[in-house]
């Protein structure tokens, strides 16, 4: 953890390179002023770190890019949704991580492949990467949620699509395997899930995945780093540091579960329903077509 900050009555929180240089009036060190004349003050990332314009101009420029690269390949309209949802998916751990006092980059998106962040500090203890992890997954499913009232309101399917995808990246995004959220919220829950979660990344990948130019560029970036974790627990040489003491970690750790129990039912939940929603329409869409057709052949005979 970085070292605790300390406000006195009348001396600034902030002080320059200069004045760093010189002793505190009266007190050597921090840690000597009386409790009764100091506040602890949460540590706040310096704004250059995650403000800069040219963090912003990257994150502008690479959302653009993708959005061209996932309209190109659909629909505009469902192009920008499933982007919201990457979006503010990410925002969650940018938040997150900034309220935690850790200074973070823009969201980089990177087209089919999604989108990250780059912190500027490791995490400090699993507190602090369960709950950066975990904010994600939140706000992306909130705002998938969010979308798939939309596409029920105004009946559309480019919407619902967009939703469905949504659910189905926020469900394999909790595997707790690799370099997925799953696998950061299992640091404080137990690094054992690292185990079952690469088995599970495993089948999915031979089950469902395609070996096309996105696939064989992804699958390799996701399996490595998740059997690389599922042999250390296997082999013991996660355990060689000793565990940081944490305040409340019993409190943390029946948050984050209880959190990540709500949104994987979110998404099970979600899932079902806008598969059952997107089959309906797309079978009404199918019924009118056909009676469209059967219409106008009704009509060629009778001529």
């Amino acid at each position: 953890m970085p070292p605790p900050y300390f406000k006195l009555k009348h001396v600034p929180l902030r002080y320059s390179e200069a004045e760093q240089q010189l002793p505190l009036p009266l007190f050597s060190d921090p840690r000597e002023v009386p409790l009764q004349n100091t506040r602890r003050v949460r540590p706040k990332p310096a704004p250059e770190e995650t403000n800069g314009a040219g963090g912003l101009a990257v994150s502008v420029l690479s959302l653009a890019g993708s959005l061209a690269i996932l309209a190109h390949n659909g629909s505009l309209g469902q192009a920008s949704a499933m982007l919201t949802v990457i979006g503010v998916h990410e925002l969650g751990h940018l938040f997150a991580a900034r309220w935690l006092g850790i200074s973070v980059s823009w969201p980089v998106f990177l087209g089919p492949f999604g989108a990250f962040i780059n912190l500027q500090r490791p995490f400090a203890n699993p507190v602090e990467e369960a709950w950066v992890g975990v904010a994600g997954p939140v706000a992306g499913v909130l705002a998938t949620v969010a979308i798939h009232h939309a596409a029920n309101r105004w009946d559309s399917t480019v919407l619902m699509k967009a939703a469905l995808f949504g659910y189905l990246v926020h469900l394999f995004n909790l595997i707790p395997a690799g370099i997925l959220d799953g696998a950061r919220i299992a640091a404080l829950l137990g690094r054992w899930l690292w185990v079952p979660g690469c088995v599970v990344l495993l089948w999915y990948v031979y089950k469902f995945a395609d070996l096309d130019w996105k696939n064989c560029l992804l699958i390799p970036l996701l399996l490595l780093p998740a059997l690389y974790r599922a042999w250390q627990v296997l082999s013991g040489n996660g355990k060689t540091l000793p565990a940081p003491h944490i305040p409340y970690k019993a409190v943390h750790y029946c948050c984050v579960l209880s959190v990540s129990i709500a949104v994987l039912l979110t998404c099970v939940v979600g899932l079902w329903r806008a598969s059952e929603s997107l089959s309906e329409r797309e079978s009404a869409e199918a019924n009118r077509t056909h009676a469209v057709t059967s219409e106008e052949s009704g009509h060629i005979l009778l001529q």
